[in-house]
């Protein structure tokens, strides 16, 4: 299976940390965020990675260099203007194999991806199944709204102080998806720009987990992501240890 990470955002969120390392390099536990993706990936089968990288994209090139092996290759495609995360995957179109799994480079989810090839083997006709986690307040996050059967039906910018799911930003997606924009790569969004509109067909399904989830973005969830990540991430992996 072919992993592609989205690692080409600018991070300003984080202000100082990002000036000089791409967000998803920054150190957590003692080693790059990304690392923890990679060994994710490979405990989950991957034979490829892809990174669409942009902002400070030589030092995603040295990171590959370093932690490609024969068994999991890692490759980089780079983008010379910020395409959003829509605009990354169709840019990097050519590189795609038929299906494969996608993923922000500055989130986790603790959860098996193979689940989401499961979940589209049985919905053959949809063409995106994403990985969702329950909060409990989703005031200040996007919602997203499933029916009985698991089928997403919209997104919403901000949810209400109540439980809800949110996008955890892992996908298993069909390369068909982007076929449509392919002549013309320009700045998109997944969720606003493309899955909203494929989600109006009934062309994705969502999975919902309660595991443990981060995302590095912000300076308050790095500080917790430095202090707790390493031990959530190898007890998910090797829980017997």
């Amino acid at each position: 299976m072919q992993f592609v990470f989205l690692v080409g955002g600018f991070g300003t969120r984080l202000g100082e940390k990002t000036k000089q390392t791409p967000k998803p390099l920054l150190p957590i536990g003692g080693q790059p965020f990304l690392l923890y993706l990679v060994q994710w990936a490979r405990w989950a089968g991957a034979h490829e990675i892809l990174l669409l990288s942009g902002y400070l994209g030589q030092q995603i090139d040295e990171f590959a260099q370093t932690y490609s092996t024969d068994d999991v290759v890692i490759k980089v495609v780079h983008e010379t203007e910020p395409l959003g995360t829509g605009g990354s995957l169709i840019h990097a179109y050519p590189h795609l194999e038929d299906s494969f799994i996608a993923s922000n480079g500055d989130s986790w989810l603790a959860c098996d991806p193979r689940a989401l090839i499961s979940l589209s083997q049985n919905n053959p006709k949809q063409l995106v199944s994403m990985a969702l986690r329950k909060i409990a307040d989703t005031s200040s996050s996007g919602v997203v709204k499933l029916d009985d059967n698991g089928t997403v039906l919209s997104f919403a910018e901000r949810g209400e102080a109540k439980p809800g799911l949110i996008n955890a930003g892992i996908y298993f997606m069909k390369k068909e998806l982007f076929e449509a924009h392919r002549a013309s790569v320009q700045k998109l969004s997944l969720e606003s720009d493309i899955f909203q509109t494929i989600a109006q067909k009934g062309k994705i399904s969502g999975l919902a987990h309660d595991g443990y989830f981060i995302d590095i973005g912000t300076p308050l969830n790095y500080s917790l992501a430095d202090n707790e990540f390493s031990q959530e991430f190898n007890m998910f992996l090797e829980p017997e240890k």
